[in-house]
């Protein structure tokens, strides 16, 4: 004769739920258009630019992109720097738009987000000199930098998709 087992409950793990989890579920299904790079989105190369003209400081922006499953904009060579001010038409002259670079304190080496270090053709111009963290912006052809505090546009960067044919 068989034994019979019985399950009284049965629970599944409840994951605590992470907040970009939503955002990122929506980001995937927003790409059924096959497009590489999301609606508003610009791509050149392997990356997709969006310009935000909306005022932040340096830590919201980057937060700001980050919701958008991407990072503050990351310029790797001349031909990106070339790309962002020529070609990306949603940059307006004399208007200051934060990039992922910051320096905490003088002493201090720049840092992209992801900890490399800029290519000395493409580091900031000094701004004041401060104890403080400092962040790199874009304004017009150069990079510059400020107190982290201060309010700017934006321009977030994220992998274009990849073609599977």
């Amino acid at each position: 004769m068989q034994e019979e087992e019985r399950y009284t409950s049965l629970q599944w793990d409840n994951p605590t739920p992470n907040p970009y989890q939503k955002h990122l579920s929506s980001t995937k299904n927003s790409a059924h258009n096959c497009s590489p790079c999301p609606d508003n989105w610009i791509r050149n190369g392997e990356s997709c630019y969006r310009v935000f003209e909306s005022w932040t400081v340096w830590r919201t922006s980057r937060e700001d992109c980050l919701k958008e499953g991407s990072k503050l904009l990351q310029i790797d060579s001349k031909e990106e720097m070339d790309f962002i001010t020529g070609s990306l038409r949603k940059i307006k002259r004399n208007y200051d738009y934060w990039v992922g670079l910051s320096q905490d304190g003088s002493s201090q080496p720049w840092l992209w987000q992801d900890g490399s270090s800029p290519s000395p053709d493409l580091s900031p111009i000094q701004g004041p000199q401060s104890t403080n963290q400092v962040c790199g912006y874009l304004r017009n052809n150069s990079l510059s930098s400020a107190d982290c505090s201060t309010w700017k546009y934006f321009i977030c960067e994220k992998y274009a998709l990849r073609s599977s044919t």
